[in-house]
């Protein structure tokens, strides 16, 4: 496999800024090599001496997945880059070392006081309600000499608030209920700090409670809840939702290791079921487990096996376990995972999720000294200290950064504690999570809780990037000042005088369509997914024959400036207004949502804020709009899609140099695993299928065509009718090397990752991958035109609504209600329209971003998206048939809006077919009503 870094790409002349920040320092083989960390300890990046990977076998792909990648390398292969590129392809090698990258996770062990007594715990019941710590039972060796002494369990509770930790602990003697340990811990929202099974010393129980607090300084209150079905200790468990999950461990001290796993279902209101049992977990059964929540999932990471001793007990199987599982509720399956590069059992569990998509062990027990405990005493060196990271999408491990050290003050990584993420508690402790104490070496405790924060650190822009995108844009700025020389009519601010190319008109057609959205969310869906939405997009091909032949003449021989013109020459005023109106209070929410996402991501991987991107893009995108109207529109959109294409290709051609095998082996590789999927072969409503997709891709395409103003207006900017079925025509196959490219990168991203998954950094959300690459591998310079180019993109979202909305308010409002207005008053009004527009959007998107909450704008979309559906069947009854008129019109339109509330309320079926939904519903009413009310149409 290729080792991608600075020096070899640069070798290859493909970028001069690569990896910027990443840490390539050599270290040993030694795990217990690592830096003592002082009061405040950074975790460091240690690189491993890198090693090539094993050749995996080449698996024949399927025949659709080399179509497609075919289809890619084609398009692909018009840029230089990419022949030269693969030209050079490096030897596969060894697959034996694990590999570093820099560290991803911030160990504070002073921030908070320690547990009193000054011996720490291991196995205890931790986790948190509200804004207090619990931390309760547990067991340790507190009187010396503690090599000669017995285990003490414990009964008390400590609680310590994290509004004011300088307090310090709480402690409650003996209000546990008797002593526990070495159950599984986790955090409920609804119920506290449940403590599952454990130990007390005696025996293994089954019993389950929670634990709350209270502002009154109480000792917590603890409540039976459901007991488990056997006795359990030493297993792992988390939560998922609402419901809680454990799995492994024993049910005797003596006895064997379980494979069970069990649920408790928690309902939404609080509501509490008996456990289950879910599908056993493969493989060994196993103690010492390490747990894993992300995204809908369960994860089993490691763990003990146990073996007859011979006479009447078990003991542990060396070397200890190094698989991996992942349990999928909804499928009630476990699936093997890529194996861990080392044992970490009884490392804190559950996992700490870094990022969006990461998962971080800490440590962890590997058995290679459990038959020298005794005689090392307190001369064992403890447990492992480096951090390996596992990523689902790429199935990848690594290694990043080490726990601090420092034995001689009990800071050392521990074993058998609980990990405690923080929310909720308005403190600066929010986002981090905790070690609750623990093991730090065979009979010694640590009672220092370690603070531990997530490293989602944003990239560094060069001088070059950062020149790059302040020229592209005084480009946009300076196409607003010329065009603007032209615009001295509405016919001119509106139509650009009807003089645009219609190959110009079709690219500007795709890339009204192309958001910033959609050019980062294509590729981070494929590259967390697979092909699935790929025949979606290539359906619009299907739509053109639709709107070329039927749409477009209708517009085009009526010569209206808006789409709703058509409604009231077809139906009445009233439907037209309505229309109009609707869109426009549509446009306002849109404008705020195509602002702020791409925001939200550019920001995260730049370092700008979010509210600097939102007031940048829009203040640039007034100002050229309100200058150069529609003219300064289309054409922006001509360079944003020329800029994103090229820097598109780029990135491709570097993530498949990248990639072990080059092209064959990503098809070979993605196949094998599922990543070229196309199809869902099903007729299931509720999720994705064939059917869900064309009746998605068919319908949802049609809308665009036959109702929204920002597509139409861009068909009736050229010189005529034929002019615009050729623009119309442009657009739609646009997207068929559009969506090659888009969900080729994705593919390309995974295979690049999974080729090189030291040089993966956390992302904080999933639609950042791909501007995280391009930062990242991009030459400086070609980085930032490229991001540049997905502000534009962002931007061209943005100026398409403003101009859009401002022709609508003057065509359908101003011009209907003041029809003694002059041009120039008219001209006047929509430059006022074009602003305010702006303005509101650009306002909406920063209040958003402040209050962090969309709850509102949800149900703005909501309740007008009802609508958007019946709009378009309503032109499309229009143009279909000369028998409804507007009673037909209006009938159609609320048909519509009821059955899309109905089937989104009532049913689980997939929102992909709402506009199918809508649309027949429409057409199919206005039929109806039209058997009846045989009122002509007005034209």
């Amino acid at each position: 496999m290729v080792q991608i870094d600075r020096d070899h790409l640069e070798s290859k002349g493909f970028t001069s800024g690569v990896q910027r920040g990443v840490d390539r320092r050599h270290r040993t083989p030694n795990h217990a090599d690592v830096l003592p960390g002082g009061a405040h300890a950074r975790s460091l990046s240690q690189g491993r001496a890198p090693s090539p990977l094993a050749c995996r076998s080449m698996i024949n792909p399927s025949k659709i997945g080399r179509v497609f990648a075919s289809f890619t390398a084609v398009a692909l292969l018009l840029d230089p880059i990419l022949s030269s590129a693969l030209a050079t392809q490096d030897e596969p090698g060894d697959d034996a070392d694990l590999k570093s990258a820099e560290a991803v996770l911030d160990f504070d062990l002073d921030a908070l006081p320690p547990l009193p007594g000054g011996e720490g715990l291991a196995g205890a019941v931790a986790g948190l309600d509200g804004r207090r710590i619990i931390v309760a039972g547990g067991a340790n060796f507190p009187d010396p000499p503690r090599w000669e002494t017995e285990k003490t369990w414990h009964d008390d509770i400590h609680v310590l608030d994290l509004a004011r930790p300088e307090a310090g602990w709480t402690t409650f003697d003996d209000a546990l209920g008797g002593p526990v340990a070495y159950g599984v811990s986790v955090s409920h929202p609804s119920l506290g700090v449940v403590s599952i099974g454990g130990d007390t010393g005696e025996g293994i129980i089954a019993d389950v409670f929670a634990l709350r607090t209270d502002d009154a300084g109480a000792a917590p209150s603890r409540t039976r809840l459901p007991s488990l079905p056997v006795p359990l200790a030493y297993a792992a468990g988390t939560i998922l939702g609402e419901d809680i999950y454990v799995f492994g461990g024993r049910s005797d001290s003596k006895g064997p290791a379980s494979a069970a796993g069990w649920r408790l279902r928690i309902g939404a209101d609080g509501t509490i079921g008996e456990w289950t049992s879910i599908r056993d977990l493969p493989g060994p059964a196993r103690i010492l487990p390490v747990a894993g929540g992300l995204r809908g999932g369960l994860y089993c990471f490691s763990g003990v096996a146990l073996e007859p001793d011979g006479s009447d007990g078990h003991r542990r199987v060396v070397p200890y376990l190094r698989d991996a599982w992942r349990y999928d509720p909804s499928t009630d399956d476990w699936t093997p995972l890529a194996e861990a590069p080392r044992p970490t059992a009884a490392a804190p569990s559950p996992a700490i999720q870094v990022g969006w998509d990461m998962m971080a062990i800490i440590g962890g027990d590997d058995g290679a000294l459990i038959d020298r405990i005794d005689a090392l005493q307190d001369a064992h060196p403890g447990f492992q200290t480096g951090v390996l990271v596992y990523h689902p999408i790429t199935d990848r491990w690594t290694e990043r950064g080490d726990h601090p050290v420092e034995p001689e003050v009990g800071k050392s990584p521990p074993v058998t504690a609980a990990t405690i993420a923080i929310s909720g508690t308005d403190t600066a402790f929010d986002g981090r999570s905790l070690i609750a104490s623990g093991e730090i070496r065979p009979r010694t405790r640590t009672p220092h809780l370690a603070v531990v924060e997530s490293l989602v650190v944003p990239a560094t822009l060069g001088a070059l990037d950062w020149s790059a995108i302040a020229l592209y844009g005084v480009v946009l700025v300076w196409m607003g000042f010329f065009f603007s020389r032209r615009e001295k009519s509405t016919d001119e601010y509106f139509l650009a005088g009807r003089r645009i190319p219609w190959w110009a008109s079709g690219i500007s057609i795709f890339a009204t369509s192309l958001s910033a959205i959609t050019f980062m969310a294509i590729p981070a869906k494929t590259w967390d997914t697979d092909w699935t939405y790929f025949l979606q997009n290539l359906l619009i091909i299907v739509v053109a024959p639709v709107a070329a032949m039927l749409l477009v003449p209708a517009f085009r021989r009526l010569d209206v400036t808006t789409a709703y013109e058509y409604l009231e020459h077809r139906f009445h005023a009233s439907l037209r207004l309505a229309a109009s109106a609707l869109y426009m209070l549509f446009q306002v929410g849109r404008v705020a949502v195509v602002t702020l996402l791409p925001a939200l991501a550019l920001a995260a991987v730049t370092g700008l804020d979010v509210t600097t991107c939102i007031v940048v893009m829009g203040i640039l995108c007034i100002l050229y709009t309100v200058l150069g109207g529609i003219e300064a529109v289309i054409w922006s959109d001509v360079l944003q899609s020329a800029v994103l294409f090229g820097g598109a290709g780029w990135a491709l051609a570097i993530m498949l140099f990248g990639t072990e095998g080059g092209l064959s082996g990503l098809v070979s590789e993605a196949s094998a695993a599922g990543k070229l999927r196309t199809v869902d072969v099903s007729f299931d409503l509720t999720r994705s299928s064939l059917l869900v997709i064309i009746l998605g891709g068919i319908f949802s395409n049609i809308i665009p065509y036959a109702s929204d103003q920002s597509v139409v207006q861009r068909y009736l900017a050229v010189k005529d009718v034929h002019e615009a079925k050729r623009a119309v025509w442009a657009g739609a196959l646009l997207a068929l090397p559009a969506s090659l490219l888009f969900f080729g990168l994705g593919t390309a991203l995974w295979g690049f990752y999974r080729s090189n998954p030291e040089l993966l950094r956390p992302t904080g959300q999933l639609d950042q991958i791909l501007p995280l690459f391009i930062v990242d591998m991009l030459p400086a310079g070609v980085a930032g035109f490229v991001l540049a180019g997905l502000f534009a993109a962002a931007m061209s979202s943005l100026d398409s609504s403003m101009n859009s909305v401002a022709t609508a308010f003057t065509t359908d409002w101003y011009r209907r209600f003041r029809p003694r207005a002059d041009d120039r008053s008219r001209l006047v009004v929509a430059r006022i329209a074009t602003f305010t527009i702006g303005v509101l959007g650009t306002g909406a998107a920063i209040v958003m971003a402040s209050l962090n909450n969309s709850s509102l704008l949800d149900l703005w979309f909501e309740v007008l998206g009802l609508f958007g559906s019946g709009i378009a069947g309503v032109f499309l009854l229009g143009a279909l048939t000369r028998r409804t008129g507007p009673v037909a019109g209006w009938c159609g339109l609320v048909a519509s809006a009821s059955a899309v509330w109905s089937v989104g309320m009532f049913t689980e079926i997939s929102g992909l077919t709402f506009a199918a939904v809508g649309i027949i519903t429409c057409i199919l009413t206005g039929l109806l009503v039209g058997l009846v009310d045989r009122r002509p149409a007005t034209t």
